[in-house]
């Protein structure tokens, strides 16, 4: 970020390219000339200030497990602790207790298991990042007064006080409560059946409160307010199941039949409290002058299916499944809630076969090629968006107006995604080499969307199937080996590669569909489908941009194909070292993309262009000073209206200039530890002991210009 001498100067420049005066720049009314030279020996590095605590994480558990032949017992707890970066005494807090119990009888032809899980959490985190507030002014004045209250203002000009964040108070408390019981039965050798049964229950209370310590008293709405909220979540689930074994001379055939039924309710309520002019009463409900429903749904959800599946294997070279289901769900109008879903895969293992397996030699252990192909279902959506829905609106004359908030549409149903793969498997050299190739296609032709509509209907959006049909595609490569395999260590390594492929393939009449400049036919859904930069003009300081059909106006169709933002490929590298007690794993990963460059962190806002009342980075300094300066960055620009603010605001967030190189390595794990030696442990009545050191994301190699080539062009995010 800019030191403050830097951010002077930057100002100064702004107002003579603009020819303006501090008191025109909209925001700034008020401000004199002298007040852009504050002292600077009051300067707060805002970063150090918000953002200099050391995140620290705690995770303690214990484990008792006992039984004899019959009956198995294991009883556990665990407790995690995190903080952040953040000041403040933000804090996540988790308990957990969980119980099993595994139980045979009836000469082991009836399996019990039960298994539950209880935990408790605690969530103080401040909701919110503080990173929103590290880029105003370095030159900023005091942030108390004397009275170590917040300050708000300094020689009459007001300004916003970063550290109000800090006296805003959250909590969160939750309950979860998830259980398991499945029982199998043999009714004969070949015949079994088998029922589980689930429920999930989950209890929340959530409070957030800010209080007038957090507002500047001069605004018009100074007061104190808080937010409560409940949630409630609690779902049962019955999985009968009946499976039959046959054996032939023509192989072995597993018949499975079975059907899942399952309920959900979600219940929220959520109030407003306002009003409030003592900070003291602010957890007080009955001391609010204004209480409001900001929240109030009800949501069940129920879902069926049944299915059935047969799997044959001929002298386990051969391997046939084939699959059907039939699922309903409550989130589909009456005509479309049932969809049907089939699959079948093929698998041939030829190192089995006797003309491969009496000629070859060691070097090929196991070879299998497979493939496959079937059709899934997808209605992971909202409850009710088949329906009108309507939300309450602010009082008016006394009364609660209502607005629609979402369309009726009875026609859209299960999206279907259609999913074919074949792959080649194998091992090599007694099992030192394992290697396996993968190509994949999906093609989805119904995605369930919000899709968007002309303002002229008076909605922005309506819940429907996707007109488009979408692929992905790619390849997929696996290689691990064992390098050294000793007596006294050993070395595996093993790295992977994804190269995807995104693509349109179908888009009926998308040249008068709302998505016509950001979708093109054949090109990836996320291209970079923009205007084609000039770059900075060198005489003029200003960003220019091609006029692709030459008609004198910049508009879409204008905009060009300049690549797009699907990674080209991306994977990871491990690798395993033990010797004797020692172990060290590491674990590199790479990807090759384009991304958004720290120019759209720069311009990621209107608020916050160079040269208005915000910090900005240090590499700004590039920017364009006189004519013949060749730069990427133009000049900064005081004013809304100049030129340079209206090249940035309208076109440059629309075009390639703001994309880039974004690849990278990086070193994502990395974990030393060390066994004890069993004599020693033994004195401690443990069976084992394990100390390890462990960092992450500890180096990264990249030639990306911004932050973070994960995050990318998101100044306000925290790298991973």
């Amino acid at each position: 970020m800019l030191s403050t001498e830097e951010y002077i100067n930057l100002r100064r420049e702004a107002f003579r390219n603009d020819n303006v005066t501090p008191s025109a720049i909209p925001g700034n009314v008020g401000y004199a000339p002298d007040l852009l030279l504050w002292d600077t020996t009051r300067y707060t590095d805002l970063h150090k200030l918000l953002m200099g605590e050391s995140a620290q994480t705690l995770n303690t558990s214990i484990n008792i497990s006992g039984g004899n032949s019959k009956t198995q017992f294991a009883l556990g707890g665990t407790f995690n602790k995190e903080s952040t970066i953040f000041i403040g005494d933000s804090k996540y807090r988790r308990g957990t207790v969980n119980f099993s119990v595994n139980h045979r009888a009836l000469k082991d032809k009836l399996n019990l298991a039960i298994s539950a899980n209880y935990s408790l959490e605690s969530n103080n985190l401040f909701n919110g990042s503080a990173l929103y507030y590290s880029n105003l002014p370095p030159n900023l004045p005091n942030l108390y007064d004397s009275d170590i209250k917040l300050n708000w203002s300094e020689n009459g000009a007001a300004f916003f006080n970063p550290v109000a964040f800090t006296k805003k108070e959250y909590r969160s408390y939750r309950k979860n409560l998830i259980s398991r019981l499945q029982i199998s039965y043999s009714i004969l050798d070949n015949l079994s059946l088998k029922t589980a049964l689930g429920y999930n229950d989950i209890r929340a209370d959530e409070r957030s409160l800010d209080p007038l310590a957090t507002q500047d008293p001069q605004s018009d709405n100074y007061e104190g307010f808080a937010l409560y909220s409940t949630n409630s979540f609690s779902s049962w689930i019955i999985e009968p199941q009946i499976d039959y074994l046959l054996k032939l001379k023509a192989g072995v055939f597993n018949i499975t039949a079975g059907s899942t039924l399952q309920s959900t309710l979600n219940e929220t309520q959520s109030i407003r409290a306002s009003g409030y002019t003592n900070d003291q009463l602010l957890k007080s409900l009955s001391a609010a002058t204004t209480l409001s429903n900001a929240s109030n749904r009800y949501e069940p959800y129920k879902y069926m299916a049944a299915f059935a599946r047969i799997n044959y294997n001929f002298e386990n070279k051969y391997l046939l499944n084939l699959s059907g289901r039939r699922d309903g769900s409550s989130r589909f109008g009456l005509d479309n809630r049932w969809g049907n879903f089939f699959a079948f895969g093929a698998a041939w293992v030829f190192t089995n076969e006797k003309f491969i397996s009496s000629s070859r030699n060691n070097a090929l252990s196991f070879g299998k090629l497979r493939m496959s192909y079937g059709t899934s279902g997808n209605d992971q959506i909202g409850n009710y968006q088949y329906l009108d829905t309507w939300q309450t609106w602010r009082p008016y004359q006394g009364s609660i107006s209502l607005f629609p908030s979402s369309l009726y549409n009875p026609n859209y149903g299960w999206e279907v995604n259609k999913k074919y793969e074949i792959a080649i498997e194998t091992v090599w050299l007694r099992e030192r080499i394992f290697f396996n190739l993968a190509y994949f296609s999906n093609r989805s032709g119904n995605q369930l969307i919000q899709y968007i509509l002309p303002s002229q209907t008076g909605h922005f959006s309506i819940n429907r199937n996707f007109p488009a049909l979408i692929e992905n595609s790619g390849w997929e490569s696996q290689l691990s080996f064992i390098v050294v395999d000793g007596k006294s260590w050993k070395w595996e390594s093993g790295c992977n590669i994804t190269v995807p492929k995104n693509r349109l393939v179908e888009f009926d009449n998308l040249e008068n569909s709302a998505y016509r400049s950001q979708y093109v036919i054949g090109k990836s859904l996320n291209i970079i489908y923009g205007y084609k930069s000039l770059g900075v003009n060198p005489q003029t300081g200003v960003y220019e941009f091609q006029d692709t059909n030459q008609d004198g106006t910049l508009n879409t169709t204008d905009f060009v194909d300049a690549g797009n933002l699907d990674p080209q490929y991306y994977g990871g590298w491990n690798n395993t070292i033990r010797f004797k007690g020692f172990s060290l794993n590491t674990f590199f990963q790479y990807k090759k993309q384009l991304g958004t460059t720290i120019l759209n962190s720069i311009y990621y806002t209107p608020q916050s262009f160079p040269g208005l009342m915000f910090n900005q980075p240090s590499v700004v300094m590039q920017r364009w000073n006189q004519p013949g300066d060749i730069t990427a960055i133009q000049k900064v620009s005081a004013t809304t209206t100049s030129e340079a603010y209206r090249a940035a605001n309208n076109y440059l967030k629309q075009s390639d200039a703001v994309m880039g190189d974004a690849s990278f390595i990086r070193l994502k794990t990395i974990e030393l530890s060390y066994n004890l030696p069993k004599e020693f442990i033994r004195h401690i009545a443990a069976q084992s002991c394990n100390i390890f050191f462990q960092g992450q994301n500890l180096l990264t190699i990249t030639n990306y210009n911004g932050w973070d080539p994960e995050t990318q062009g998101n100044p306000l995010a925290i790298p991973h």
